[in-house]
């Protein structure tokens, strides 16, 4: 049964993958630029520094990552008040209408998924992902040792 599961699970995520590029594509985004643009918008403030640890990428990454969010009008960038070495990051205009979108269709996906589900049902679904991806995070960091 655990290896009809992991291959449930492995659908589900590439069907969603494929959702994924598909709907950013369509709006001029990668996944790495949506990711970025998802971090910065959950916060009222953040560096370069901090987006970098959030993505788990290189300072150098989100530097590259940030000049393409700029050029598109997502992003821009302004000196930090008290640290004249770091540099935030702010949503522009276009950044939070776009990154409105996607919550809101995050949050249509996620209706139409779990519609019918009791909560009790969800609730245990929810837990049972947290458990496999505990135990998924700990197999990766065990074999990369």
């Amino acid at each position: 049964m655990g290896e009809t599961a992991l291959s449930r699970l492995f659908l589900v995520t590439v069907i969603l993958a494929d959702d994924m590029k598909r709907g950013l594509e369509s709006r001029g985004l990668t996944r790495a630029r949506a990711f970025a643009l998802w971090e910065i918008s959950h916060r009222d403030a953040i560096t370069q520094r901090e987006l970098a640890d959030a993505l788990k990428v290189t300072p150098r990454n989100v530097t590259t990552l940030i000049d393409g969010l700029e050029k598109t009008g997502f992003v821009k960038r302004r000196d930090h008040p008290n640290d004249r070495r770091a540099i935030l990051l702010d949503l522009t205009s276009s950044g939070k209408e776009i990154t409105d979108r996607l919550k809101r269709e995050t949050q249509e996906l996620a209706k139409a998924l779990f519609a019918g589900l009791s909560p009790a049902k969800l609730e245990e679904f929810v837990e049972t992902l947290d458990l496999v991806i505990g135990r998924l995070e700990r197999l990766i960091a065990e074999a990369s040792t």
